[in-house]
């Protein structure tokens, strides 16, 4: 229930139920960039009013729709990229988390199912800052059907703009797979079948080894998280990987198709801040690049600075037949990160 309803009911018994907003499709984005099983909308920084009376009083709705050759693949993640205007406030804030929004702008994502109904695939909405943010909605449901759209819903007060979207869907399951696990207890599960990962960060107040993923490898460290151990340094080595201060780089098995690369990793620090859920550690803002180095020098870029979460597997994914030669990066900016596990699928 969200605070209007709530305070509705709490103030009158007789109004239990609030009745359903109506939205105004702003745009249909219907061209999407797509690079491999990645769908990008350049959404324009498109505006999306909500219920404030301020600015017409009628809620707005962007959609984007999925092409016919990715509705039936399985959605992996959605990238949400969205914002408010401190200008277009109808109740004076300044943007900082230290103050409470009272208008606030949230941004819902929803799905549509073929011949079902629109589903949130039990994702929340996400407030705005004052400032453009990246929001990844990960690890998600089996949505049990093609999807052939998505949109953007303005539930809040406040005016949302919203700059890009991205779907992310994991093409169809690679014959064979090269993984390595450094934080115990990681498992990639099998997204294909519906089987979710196990990934998890230490989310205790104290915290042993000076990292919130124990064995993990931390990258692009600014002084706050423990040193990779010696003993995670080896079990890197001996698969024949090279850890940097930034990245992991992984040689690839010349001939085949590389098809996914999925990474567990997270970017809680290892502080005593508590956060509002009851976990400790100050929750970072690392990204993550994912890239085909080739040995001709040339690129082929998976992901690029995608957020990293707390914890979870962010999957980027190709179809890329390997030389002798290319190498995997897996590259950490903007912050720190500990990597958990890396996994590679590939085709014949």
């Amino acid at each position: 229930m969200n605070r209007f309803v709530l305070a509705a009911a709490l103030l009158s018994p007789a109004v239990a139920v609030a009745t359903p907003r109506t939205y105004a499709t702003v745009k249909t984005f219907d061209r999407p960039q797509v690079s491999g099983a990645r769908l990008s909308y350049d959404t324009l920084g498109i505006r999306l009013n909500g219920s404030a009376e301020a600015h017409g009083g009628q809620a707005q709705e962007l959609m984007v729709t999925v092409p016919e050759s990715h509705q039936g693949l399985r959605l992996a993640h959605i990238e949400l990229i969205h914002s408010q205007n401190l200008g277009e406030k109808t109740h004076a804030w300044s943007g900082s988390k230290d103050q409470h929004d009272e208008t606030a702008g949230y941004s819902q994502v929803e799905v549509q199912i073929d011949g079902k109904t629109w589903s949130n695939l039990g994702q929340p909405k996400k407030f705005a800052e004052a400032r453009q943010e990246v929001e990844r909605l990960h690890d998600l449901p089996d949505a049990h059907g093609k999807i052939t759209a998505v949109r953007v819903r303005n539930v809040g007060v406040d005016p949302v703009h919203v700059h890009g979207l991205a779907l992310h869907f994991l093409p169809s399951k690679p014959k064979v797979f090269d993984e390595g696990i450094f934080t115990a207890g990681t498992n990639f599960g099998d997204p294909w079948a519906g089987r979710s990962p196990d990934v998890a960060r230490v989310r205790e107040v104290q915290v042993l080894g000076g990292t919130r993923y124990p064995g993990g490898l931390t990258l692009n460290n600014t002084g706050d998280w423990a040193t990779t151990s010696a003993e995670t340094l080896a079990k890197a080595q001996a698969k024949g990987w090279t850890v940097e201060k930034d990245s992991v780089v992984i040689p690839l098995q010349a001939g085949k198709r590389l098809r996914t690369a999925e990474v567990a990793i997270g970017d809680t620090h290892p502080d005593s801040a508590q956060n509002k859920d009851g976990s400790y550690g100050y929750k970072g803002f690392a990204k993550l690049d994912i890239a085909i180095e080739r040995r001709d020098g040339s690129t082929v870029n998976l992901t690029s600075r995608e957020n990293i979460p707390p914890q979870g597997v962010l999957v980027g994914s190709a179809d890329q037949r390997i030389q002798p030669g290319d190498r995997l990066r897996v590259r950490v900016t903007a912050d720190t990160a500990g990597l958990m596990g890396v996994r590679i699928g590939y085709d014949d």
